[in-house]
């Protein structure tokens, strides 16, 4: 529509001749009045029609929220983790099938000619520094859960070469061949497209198996930890075994078997499981909906048989009773347990490949394609992209235009389109075929994630995660965050993606949440507005609203079973502006609940605020736990609160996780959130509280600091974030005076002190906070019992103002992490009872006024 500008009349509103006649009295009233009305109309706001009705019940269906159901597939993770903290990051995918830990290689196989492919061009020091090595240990400094994939086919990539598996010089001219490496390497099938050649698996891989897998989680213990105190916490056994035939078709061309799958899944899940105990084990990892039911065997001996359906001949699973394969294959992971006293199957993993295809001429499927990994385009196909999400848990929606999506009929002669809903589909499993086994999508994609329609959907998916109760899911194919111009040139922003993210993790910029248990948010039409709610352990309720239509909708969300306090905060995603999430004027919250205007196409949350239980903590300063001054926090860093109702009366002194391997992030009522993500505590009292700064926040030049007690939240208290602010601890606690230092063994570690005086050659250690970041990357609150990460910076100190030589510099053994122990040798030509002792991190020196005894 033309958009008229001033002075030029729009349509319907013609040049007025009677406006030439304004000296005429009041006869001109009649002829203008219709225009005035019309241009009057014309700058009214729309009227906003009747939305559905939202009710929210924070006493019903009350279960809790996983965090691990917002996490991504991305070794990079597309910057999200500047703006937001994701919980977990999967390692998989195609690649991940043929990736080689000890060269750092992997095989590109279909989805690139089958090429040798090299991660890191630096093999000096292999197998440190891996892609997989930087993964986690970027995963390590967000405190981001990884997901590791073990490989388990056959063969393994052969060297760090320009190998390929179908050398067109070896094997004659292809149906297709590669724009690089000098056209040599082909898709494998001659030019006839349909014979596919018999290759030597060894022209570009060497046999493995387990043992060698084996090798890579041992390595990897070694170095992170296990997973219970911090290493890779979960893996998956590889990766869409039902399309090992295709994509990887030069090692593994059969099809793969119930058998197979399960054969190979036991017997990796057991090695892993050899090595960690603790470590969680996904599978059998299946590509789509196909692979739910049957295997490729089933599916390819349907699609040989006429009338070439992929169900219409399932030989396999007839072999095996007749039982679909995800429960099948959950059937013998439970018998194993049953049998051995040992569960190797922690989670039932699938990938989520069943969205609708959208069609521009329904009668010629040629014009059909998914909207995962789509673009936004017409009103028709973002309201698909926007309704469709029902799969997830709607048990009368079926998928339109996707004739995969079925059941065949007990005869196996017909099908019927089924409605996926797939999470309860899952748990349905999960009870009847191995109870305790929670429930993972770590692939699924709803496309459209740079605009704001793909944004709802994927906030919408998010939402139904939470409420249906799944445990796991990481998206694939994330969205990218914001970045600065490169040369001057402007910045380019965030896709709406991120901010479906953000509307969950970090809707305020300073770690703002929506909550951790679900309560009950119905909604009158899903198609409309859909509704999510949760409550915080502030006992505030979030209530998120999606509006999925093209016009302002008008509704009011009722509210149960909860006491509202005050006004409710209202923050929103929208076309107004897409590049954040605005906070709008405050809502009243009245007897019938929260009425409102959602705009179209667009996301709004509430966050209403609990009536007060008891006084409200405040902050009012931070500072070094060990120097006692006010300054830029640092990773690690151990800090003291000050301010008032921050805990108990009575001194809590730190405590340790049941397992004793880190100190606790809640205790005694109390908990230190650190934008929106809980600190590891070391004590706990009204007038101060410490706590360990999370080492994540190094992502951030500024964080937000709160202090939870009894249910009640502090406003947020920012701090500036430096790489390091190191402190001597003192032994009269001022920060200032003798240190705490440790006189050399050789003297029983006895306490440094004009009575107990170090001497020249010493070797002495002194404790202190505020290093910064580390390598191997710190764990928050990991007590050093294995490994004793070191200062990223470099290291030094002087004692009576003479470098010392240092002779350990990393976390202090057997005590938390974030306590820095370094030993250092007295030098010569020092004494007294006040000599200065000065610690540097990247040249940063600690205070200048702690002393130790040097006789």
């Amino acid at each position: 529509m033309k958009e008229f500008g001033a002075g030029e009349p729009g349509p319907g509103v013609p040049q007025n001749p009677a406006l030439r006649y304004y000296g005429r009295g009041s006869s001109i009233l009649r002829p203008i009045t219709p225009l005035i009305l019309c241009i009057a109309a014309a700058s009214l706001p729309a009227i906003a029609a009747s939305g559905p009705a939202l009710n929210v019940d924070a006493g019903a269906a009350r279960h809790p929220i996983s965090p691990d159901i917002y996490g991504i597939n991305d070794y990079g993770d597309n910057g999200l983790a500047q703006t937001m903290r994701i919980p977990v990051n999967r390692w998989g995918g195609d690649a991940a099938t043929r990736y080689n830990w000890l060269n750092d290689t992997y095989n590109s196989a279909s989805d690139w000619w089958f090429e040798t492919q090299i991660y890191n061009s630096d093999a000096s020091k292999l197998p440190d520094g891996s892609a997989f090595d930087l993964f986690e240990e970027k995963n390590l400094s967000t405190r981001t859960k990884t997901i590791g994939t073990v490989p388990m086919l056959d063969w393994r990539t052969r060297a760090r070469d320009a190998s390929c598996s179908y050398s067109v010089s070896k094997y004659g001219p292809q149906q297709k061949q590669s724009p690089d490496r000098g056209g040599d390497c082909g898709n494998g099938y001659k030019p006839d497209g349909s014979t596919q050649i018999a290759n030597d698996p060894k022209d570009a891989s060497v046999p493995t198996d387990s043992s060698y897998q084996k090798q890579w989680v041992e390595y990897l213990v070694t170095k992170y930890a296990h997973a219970f105190r911090g290493g890779v916490q979960i893996w998956n056994l590889d990766n869409e075994p039902d399309w090992w035939c295709c994509v990887h078709q030069d090692i593994h061309p059969s099809y793969s078997t119930y058998d197979e799958i399960l054969s190979r899944g036991l017997t990796y899940a057991q090695m892993i499981k050899s090595v960690d105990s603790t470590a969680l084990v996904t599978g059998p990892v299946a590509a789509g909906w196909l692979g739910y039911f049957y295997s490729t065997t089933d599916f390819f001996s349907g699609w040989s048989t006429a009338p070439h359906q992929y169900w219409d001949n399932p030989v396999d699973r007839n072999a095996h009773g007749g039982v679909p394969l995800i429960e099948w294959y959950m059937q013998q992971m439970r018998k194993y347990e049953q049998q051995h006293g040992q569960r190797l199957l922690d989670y039932v993993d699938l990938h989520a490949y069943i969205a609708p295809n959208y069609c521009t001429n329904p009668n010629e499927s040629k014009t059909c394609t998914s909207i995962g990994f789509g673009e936004a385009g017409s009103d028709a196909l973002n309201t698909l992209r926007l309704t469709s999400t029902r799969e997830f848990w709607d048990p009368n929606y079926t998928v339109p235009n996707n004739a995969d999506i079925v059941l065949a009929s007990a005869d196996g002669k017909s099908a019927k389109a089924e409605p996926p809903r797939l999470i309860p589909r899952m748990l349905e499993w999960v009870k009847n075929d191995y109870p305790g086994t929670k429930t993972a999508i770590t692939e699924y994609n709803w496309g459209a994630l740079d605009d704001i329609t793909g944004a709802i959907a994927q906030a919408d998916i998010m939402g139904i995660f939470g409420r249906e109760g799944l445990d796991l899911a990481t998206l694939w194919g994330p969205p990218a965050a914001a970045k600065p111009g490169d040369n001057g040139a402007p910045p380019t922003p965030a896709q709406p993606g991120v901010y479906a993210f953000a509307i969950f993790l970090n809707y305020d910029g300073a770690g703002g949440r929506f909550g951790d248990t679900s309560v009950s948010a119905t909604t009158g039409n899903p198609d409309q507005l859909s509704v999510f709610a949760a409550q915080r352990s502030d006992g505030a309720l979030t209530v998120l609203v999606l509006n999925k239509t093209t016009g302002d909708l008008s509704s009011t969300v009722g509210l149960a079973s909860f006491k509202a306090a005050g006004t409710a905060q209202v923050w929103r995603y929208s076309k107004a502006n897409l590049n954040a999430i605005v906070r709008q004027n405050d809502a009243t919250v009245g007897n019938a609940g929260i009425a409102a205007t959602f705009p179209a196409y667009s996301m709004t949350l509430f966050v209403i605020p609990q009536q007060a239980t008891s006084a409200k903590p405040v902050i009012t300063a931070v500072q070094s736990a060990a120097s006692y001054d006010a300054h830029a926090v640092s990773p690690g860093e151990i800090i003291i609160l000050k301010g008032s109702n921050l805990g108990p009366g009575t001194i809590s002194g730190a405590a340790l996780t049941a397992d004793g391997n880190f100190l606790t992030d809640s205790a005694a009522g109390v908990r230190v959130l650190f934008d929106g993500v809980p600190a590891r505590l070391v004590y706990e009292l009204n007038t101060q509280t410490a706590a360990i700064v999370p080492y994540f926040v190094a992502l951030q030049p500024t964080t937000h600091i709160a202090v939870e007690y009894n249910g009640m939240r502090s406003d947020a208290f920012p701090m500036n974030v430096a790489a390091a602010v190191p402190a001597i601890f003192t032994s009269d606690y001022s920060g200032k005076g003798q240190g705490s230092i440790l006189n050399d063994p050789k003297y029983g570690y006895a306490v440094n002190s004009p009575q107990h005086p170090a001497h020249a050659g010493d070797i002495v250690s002194i404790f202190a906070t505020g290093e910064g970041q580390s390598y191997p990357p710190g764990v928050d609150g990991r007590i050093a019992i294995d490994i004793y990460p070191k200062p990223a910076a470099t290291c030094t100190v002087k004692i009576g103002g003479v470098a010392a030589k240092t002779t350990w510099c990393a976390a202090a053994p057997h005590l938390t992490a974030g306590l820095l122990q370094v030993n250092a040798v007295v030098p010569s030509g020092v004494s007294g009872n006040s000599v200065t002792v000065v610690i540097e991190m990247g040249g940063v020196p600690s205070q200048a006024e702690v002393t130790m005894s040097v006789h």
